[in-house]
């Protein structure tokens, strides 16, 4: 008791550390909160440590030793979708293949044909506002069938870029989902909004909460897994 009374003001603490794993030096930051676990975190920006205040450097670098094989394969896969979007011609879009084709016509998406169109010179900007608005359109389609099959009244359907969230929930009743998602296929874009559908019943994860995202979509956790393998296919676009 008197730990966490001693420690419940204090302000989360973000250091840059390194670290050499089979020969290879690895940066990372390394963020000192109150939290109970110590929690490793891989994106475009590299490794991420999330620890407790009290936890030795000696026990941080002894776990992230223990992940090293996760750690360099992660890292591996993401400097390998950092690739120039100019030699991009094609991307899965909802679990589809589509073309990409430079046309001095108006840049679009034909989901028919499947072929994306894009006039602007920039055109990793020109692709990525395309696919948020797809994205959007896709999202709030989908959400119209589980209203539909359900009682559930939504305030609205937004966007967002988080680079640590798939999607949330407001008490306000306002969904957010990353526009990534559009990248993946439709039963992990359906098991995000499932499980943020189910916030409106359960503000928590407990087991009446991953009740409600089974009620909503049965068989759900094959999808959650499918997200955690995959989700480094969905960060080509910064």
């Amino acid at each position: 008791m008197w730990k966490r009374f001693l420690t419940k003001n204090k302000t989360s603490v973000i250091e840059d550390k390194t670290i050499v794993i089979n020969s290879e030096i690895i940066n990372y930051k390394h963020i000192k909160k109150e939290k109970k676990n110590i929690s490793l975190r891989i994106n475009e920006s590299g490794l991420t440590v999330s620890s407790p205040f009290h936890a030795s450097q000696n026990i941080i670098e002894s776990i992230i030793q223990k992940k090293s094989s996760w750690i360099l394969k992660n890292i591996s896969q993401y400097k390998n979708k950092k690739n120039d979007i100019e030699t991009i011609s094609k991307i899965n879009l909802v679990g589809d293949e589509f073309n990409i084709i430079l046309s001095h016509d108006q840049s679009r998406i034909d989901p028919i044909n499947k072929i994306i169109y894009l006039k602007s010179k920039n055109k990793e900007d020109e692709l990525r506002k395309l696919l948020k608005d797809y994205a959007l359109i896709i999202f709030n389609d989908r959400l119209k069938k589980y209203i539909a099959l359900t009682s559930f009244k939504v305030e609205s359907m937004k966007l967002t870029n988080a680079k640590t969230k798939w999607g949330s929930c407001s008490s306000s009743r306002e969904i957010r989902m990353n526009w990534r998602l559009v990248l993946a296929n439709i039963n992990i874009i359906d098991y995000v909004l499932c499980h943020e559908l189910a916030h409106l019943s359960y503000m928590n994860h407990s087991k009446q909460f991953w009740a409600e995202v089974g009620r909503l979509m049965p068989g759900y956790i094959k999808y959650k897994k499918e997200l955690k393998n995959r989700c480094l296919e969905f960060y080509i676009l910064n």
